[in-house]
């Protein structure tokens, strides 16, 4: 199987490439001759190792010189020969170029790396970017097409060059290197038709020494004819080349319903498209036709294949979110039933990408079914929405609040109790003593809850949570030093219960708010917030059984029985309720319970790199 990939054992490799690395090493401070007299740790060889490693390889990727003007040749060619429709002579020129450089053809790496590097520039170059909305990969070997399109997946996002590692990894040398060069000989094309020109004039601009910036972008060229159509290529002489320009109208109307549309998934039209000509390039490659409803379904499985891997994480569903679009756009203006197999099939297909967030679009889809004035009702059998009109009369006309705008040590247990909590504020705690009941103790009888001693409010998360919640909604306003009811008040207080909206914006500030607050300073708090939105998700649709632990073995359940104990908090408030068979979200709170997931979901995948308290 290793010889059949192309693999071979060459005596020798390994001290080779030590000798060509050796004076990136010296210039680490590592004689390789010497080793044993340098001074230093193996741990400092091992990262000057490192760092020699990847200059080496990126020396290897980045061709200059005549290296450089051949590798650009042989793109030349290849694009050239394509156009002559002349697949052997196409594949010769690559054939021709070996895993090591010689006089005059460059090494396998030096085509790659400078195939990868112009797409990524070709991509984020805003005179050419235009013209590559449709690169169409040329018919070749199956792995070979696969390799072009997810390096196009890169270049679209100007990271082709940084992906070689994966690129490499997942496509073996001779597949990798047709990759490439179908890629830049896609590309090519469509910036050819984009221009106006042949493919041959279009190649002999932008690969060759000192092609300049943004050569290639489509412009008015006077003197220059359009290009030709070759007989059996042109639109008049080849139906699928009719088809393709007939398609032109079809993707401007899809583009126009975009815009009109209030919710997109990509954050921009052009983004969208952009996805969108990534999924028809999938199905040219797998032979299927992306405006035919017959095969919908089809090209669904195509797109879970290609991005079955981890190169890409989220390309697929990314992509099924898009195609979801186009079905609802196709669904809208064709006015029957003919895209419903295609559309099942992507939602069979996101929920086995991400059975989570399936359940929250059920949970969101439901929402709009249900009675607003249901909702009004469970939100107000809540605490959370219950308490406010008390809380807004103790506070009056105004009191006093801490530095960082929180409720004053003299007023938390006071405040505390309106939602049931027994709390108070404290300079200093107690020390524990050996006869209170052990820290985690998930076989304990459920006993009458300890008063916390909290040094702050944000020492009883739910009472933070709250707190910032309807400072955020605006029904309460903190200055330096004091809390006056805020400009919501009056809406708030204007009926015996409030507006649906507003109550159910608070409770959703209050359930994303708190799930931030509540592993604030928690060790492992990333394992013990997943495992509460796990929780969470499945009480949206319970089914008798708990997540499994994010963590094996007893500290794993010490972690859960931790996440359950913080639940009961949200069952004594009424956001959720519980019995044996584990914990559910009321049919009505769902969609706002939902939405809050997605709150904190959405803030964490922006400030990854921030803390909890930030």
């Amino acid at each position: 199987m290793m010889a059949a990939a192309g693999v071979v054992h060459e005596p020798g490799m390994a001290a080779k490439l030590l000798k060509e690395i050796a004076p990136l090493l010296a210039d680490e401070g590592f004689d390789l001759d010497a080793l044993g007299e340098t001074e230093g740790d193996l741990d400092a060889l091992q990262a000057a190792l490192e760092r020699a490693t990847e200059r080496y390889n990126l020396e290897l990727f980045t061709p200059v010189g005549r290296h450089r003007t051949q590798a650009l040749r042989v793109l030349r060619q290849f694009c050239e020969a394509l156009e002559a429709d002349d697949d052997e002579l196409a594949a010769d020129v690559l054939a021709a170029v070996q895993p090591e450089p010689s006089d005059d053809q460059p090494a396998v790496s030096h085509v790659i790396g400078l195939g990868v590097g112009l797409l990524d520039r070709w991509h984020t170059d805003p005179a050419t970017r235009a013209g590559l909305r449709t690169p169409h990969v040329p018919v070749w070997e199956p792995q070979s097409q696969s390799a072009a399109t997810s390096i196009l997946a890169w270049a679209r996002a100007g990271q082709a060059f940084d992906g070689l590692d994966d690129i490499i990894v997942r496509f073996r040398g001779l597949d990798a290197l047709e990759g490439t060069a179908l890629a830049v000989a896609a590309c090519v094309e469509a910036l050819a038709e984009a221009d106006g020109v042949t493919v041959t004039e279009m190649a002999a601009e932008v690969l060759r020494e000192g092609a300049p910036e943004g050569a290639g972008a489509a412009r008015p060229r006077p003197g220059v004819a359009s290009k030709k159509s070759k007989p059996g290529r042109g639109a008049s002489g080849n139906p699928a080349k009719r088809a393709e320009r007939a398609s032109e109208k079809l993707l401007f109307a899809f583009d126009q319903w975009l815009r009109d549309e209030p919710e997109i998934s990509a954050p921009t039209v052009e983004g969208e498209m952009a996805l969108f000509d990534l999924i028809r390039a999938i199905a040219r490659q797998e032979g299927l036709d992306p405006y035919n409803p017959r095969t919908a379904a089809r090209l669904v499985e195509a797109i879970v294949q290609v991005f079955s891997t981890d190169a890409l994480p989220g390309t697929g569903g990314m992509l099924l979110t898009v195609l979801d679009d186009f079905m609802h756009f196709r669904m809208e203006v064709d006015g029957n039933e003919a895209w419903d197999p295609g559309h099942d099939a992507i939602a069979a297909a996101m929920e086995a990408l991400n059975p989570g967030r399936a359940i929250i679009d059920r949970a969101l889809e439901e929402e709009a079914e249900i009675d607003p004035d249901e909702v009004l009702a469970a939100c107000a059998a809540t605490r959370v929405v219950a308490m406010v009109t008390p809380l807004l009369d103790w506070i009056g006309s105004g009191r006093g609040v801490t530095a960082s705008a929180g409720i004053r040590r003299a007023d938390i247990a006071e405040v505390a109790a309106l939602l049931g909590i027994k709390a108070v504020g404290v300079s200093k705690r107690s020390a524990w003593t050996p006869d209170q009941a052990p820290l985690f103790d998930p076989d304990a009888v459920p006993v009458e809850p300890v008063v916390i001693e909290a040094l702050s409010m944000f020492d009883v998360p739910i009472l933070a949570a709250w707190w910032e919640a309807l400072r955020i909604c605006q029904v309460i306003h903190t200055s330096a030093t004091r809390v006056k009811p805020g400009s919501m008040a009056s809406v708030w207080l204007a009926d015996d219960q409030p507006p649906v909206e507003l109550a159910k914006l608070v409770l959703r500030v209050f359930i994303t708010g708190w799930l931030a607050l509540g592993v604030r300073g928690v060790y492992f708090g990333e394992e013990v917030m997943a495992m509460t939105v796990a929780y969470l998700v499945r009480a949206l649709e319970p089914t008798g059984e708990a997540p499994e632990p994010i963590l094996p073995g007893e500290f794993g359940e010490v972690l859960a029985e931790r996440v359950q104990d913080d639940l009961r908090e949200l069952v004594g408030l009424g956001v959720l309720e519980s019995d044996e068979s584990g914990f559910a979200v009321p049919l009505p709170l769902r969609g706002i319970v939902a939405r809050g997931i997605l709150d904190i979901a959405g803030a964490m995948e922006t400030d990854e790199d921030d803390e909890y308290d930030e």
